[in-house]
């Protein structure tokens, strides 16, 4: 079910919703029912209430508890009772239905004009008869008194079949028009009311047997609004129940409402479409007055002419059928369903499906705010903005509250004309925030590191590891008791301080801690041991070389023999650290080692390790082979004698663990102890009387 709103009108359109297929089987159809939530909320106000290709018109018994529904392809007629709910029989016809009129308070009798020139008449067990007429018909009405059914066409004559004698009487002929499109009888008086293709309406009066009265409707129509359609034609009769109102629908879209007495009619209504209006029904509950034609129906005010509501059917109307004393009502159309709608606020439900009063009410209670999809709301800014001012006043932009809804292909036309590069503002933003939301998925991990600060990042992080659990419990608990959080335990990668005012110590560079410097030290022992000492940052830097001196580098108390000779070409670093010897230790620690400033490199007391560290110089991970040597150790070679030969073996290993390698005790060659593993024994094999336990 589907609710429309229109005019401040709840239209509701029963035939929406899911449908489920009639070759499935029950047990299938079941458990669809069961699993699809949009089956179990539909409403079925009647079921298998449709037809195979299209239904052409619709009818109702006296009673209104049988609906008549005729429909292709193939030709046939369905027949539903209101009380079960659902069909009552089917039967298939000749040709196809152009008109039909029950002739019982039941479903007993049935007079069917097809459109081959024939009028079949159905009894309650099927096909009765049927009779011929000289030109084809287009309606049927049955006067109840005399059991006459009047049958009209393309003919001047008017030809009553009188049901109860079996035979046909005298025509009627009317004086204006070659044709009769509609006929109407009032139910009143009796009148017998004939529209005519001339665009008049003549009346007979069944006891006279004889034209009565005559009313020129095209001629009261204005010219301005027949916009070259010609000469428009009566397509639609109503006779109101009071018995001297008369409602005519026309071939140019137009309603007009006539006295009887009169000559000119009371009121004319324009449709605004051009279309022929194929329906004309007064409700008597509401006052109102309902028209259709192929593309909608209209409820408006029989004594002003006032639209109440519109309604905008999905596929081309053929005739829309009201329930008497009720707000329901069924169109038969140009599709499968056979469109069910029902407006509430005329008339209530009928008796035999007074559940939808309820279901409506609830509705009504839940109801939510229209959300026009295909309407754009702009404010009046807006509209400067796109330079559519000239359009305020007119039917493209309609005023609703503090703006105006406009067609939302004319606002993206409009913004188009107005922002030519609107697209690709869009389009970078869309490509930031896909990068952003890309940045988000990665390791929290990475993401921290890139969002410290550049200057004093070490302390930034150190704080953070040290408060942020800390600080996020007792965010946690202030906020439960209502308390403010203070500024100090706001941290964040930027300002790990969570205070403003030291938020220099991490932006500029004048604040940089220098962890190098002896008043570091001494505020921080436990990390002076584990940090690089001053020459050695010095010897590290790329900003300086080693003076390769022989002389300045010797050691005293050590010859310059090929070992020492060999020595040259290590680093200070390697030198600085040699293999402890208990006789050279004292000597050794005198060594001095010159350093010089290579070309183009600046040097300064007090510079911190970051700007030692040359911005040229390449990462350790990226440097070459030929570098990666110079930074390595290369020990003496070791040559043992083998047969009367000699074996010399090379190794390479880090500057920084050269000390650690010199200090640990000797392996023995080629093999390597288990004891450190810490296997456990095997549990000792015990025996009992010389068999194993």
């Amino acid at each position: 079910m589907q609710v429309v709103r229109k005019d401040d009108v709840a239209i509701y359109n029963l035939t929406r919703g899911k449908q489920l297929p009639g070759w499935l089987s029950d047990r299938k159809r079941r458990k669809l029912q069961q699993e699809d939530l949009e089956l179990q909320q539909r409403i079925e106000l009647i079921q298998d209430f449709t037809m195979p290709t299209a239904s052409s018109r619709i009818a109702l018994s006296r009673t209104g508890d049988y609906i008549f529904v005729s429909g292709t392809y193939k030709p046939r007629i369905r027949c539903y009772e209101s009380d079960q709910l659902a069909m009552k029989f089917e039967r298939q016809l000749n040709a196809d239905v152009v008109a039909m009129q029950c002739l019982t308070n039941d479903f007993s009798k049935l007079a069917l004009a097809l459109d081959d020139r024939t009028v079949e008449v159905h009894a309650r067990y099927g096909y009765h008869y049927r009779v011929r007429v000289p030109k084809n018909i287009r309606d049927i009405v049955y006067h109840y008194p005399s059991c006459d059914l009047v049958v009209v066409g393309s003919s001047p004559d008017v030809w009553r079949i009188n049901l109860d004698q079996g035979r046909f009487l005298a025509p009627y002929s009317i004086g204006h028009g070659s044709a009769i499109n509609v006929a109407e009888i009032n139910p009143m008086h009796g009148l017998i009311c004939t529209g005519t293709d001339a665009g008049f309406v003549e009346c007979f009066d069944p006891r006279q047997r004889a034209r009565v009265g005559c009313v020129d409707v095209a001629s009261h129509i204005p010219v301005e609004l027949l916009g070259g359609a010609g000469i428009p034609q009566v397509t639609a009769i109503d006779c109101f129940g009071n018995g001297l109102t008369m409602a005519v629908g026309t071939s140019t879209g137009h309603v007009c409402l006539f006295d009887i007495r009169s000559a000119r009619p009371e009121l004319t209504k324009d449709h605004n479409n051009g279309m022929p209006i194929n329906t004309v029904k007064h409700h008597p509950e509401s006052g109102y007055v309902i028209s259709a034609d192929t593309k909608g129906v209209k409820v408006w005010d029989q004594h002003t002419g006032e639209n109440y509501t519109t309604l905008e059917a999905a596929a081309d109307l053929n005739q829309v059928c009201v329930v008497p004393g009720s707000g329901l009502m069924f169109a038969a159309n140009e599709s499968s369903d056979i469109f069910t709608y029902f407006i509430p606020s005329i008339a209530p439900a009928p008796k035999w499906c007074s559940y939808l009063d309820s279901i409506t009410e609830e509705l009504e209670e839940s109801s939510e705010a229209a959300v026009y999809d295909d309407y754009k709301f702009v404010t009046r800014e807006e509209v400067e903005s796109l330079g559519i001012e000239n359009l305020i006043g007119t039917s493209m932009l309609r005023a609703y509250m503090h703006g105006f809804f406009m067609d939302a292909k004319l606002y993206r036309e409009a913004k188009a004309i107005a922002e030519p590069f609107a697209y690709e503002e869009y389009r970078k933003e869309k490509l930031e925030k896909l990068l952003e939301e890309g940045d988000a998925k990665r390791i929290t991990l990475r993401k921290a590191a890139r969002a410290l600060p550049k200057v004093n990042r070490r302390l930034a992080e150190r704080l953070l590891d040290e408060g942020g659990a800390v600080s996020e419990s007792r965010k946690r608990k202030k906020k439960k008791k209502g308390l403010l959080v203070p500024k100090g335990e706001d941290a964040s990668d930027t300002n790990p301080l969570g205070d403003a005012r030291f938020g220099s110590l991490f932006t500029d560079a004048a604040f940089e801690v220098d962890e190098a410097s002896e008043q570091y030290k001494l505020l921080h022992p436990s990390e002076a041991s584990s940090m690089p000492s001053r020459p050695d940052l010095l010897m590290t830097s790329d900003k300086f070389n080693a003076v390769n001196d022989s002389e300045e580098s010797e050691v005293e108390g050590r010859g310059s023999d090929g070992t020492s000779d060999s020595d040259d070409d290590i680093p200070y670093k390697a030198k600085s650290k040699p293999k402890p010897k208990k006789k050279a230790k004292t000597k050794a620690m005198t060594t001095v080692n010159m350093l010089e400033l290579n070309e183009g490199e600046s040097y300064r007391p007090g510079m911190s390790r970051k700007d030692l560290q040359s911005e040229s110089a390449p990462k350790k991970g990226k440097k070459t082979f030929a570098a990666r040597l110079k930074t390595e150790v290369r020990a003496a070679p070791k040559v043992r004698d083998i047969g009367g030969g000699k074996e010399m073996s090379f190794s390479q290993s880090r500057a920084k663990s050269n000390a650690a390698d010199d200090a640990a005790p000797a392996r023995r060659d080629g093999q390597r102890g288990v004891g450190g593993l810490g296997l456990k024994k095997a549990p000792k094999q015990k025996y009992w009387r010389g068999k194993p336990v």
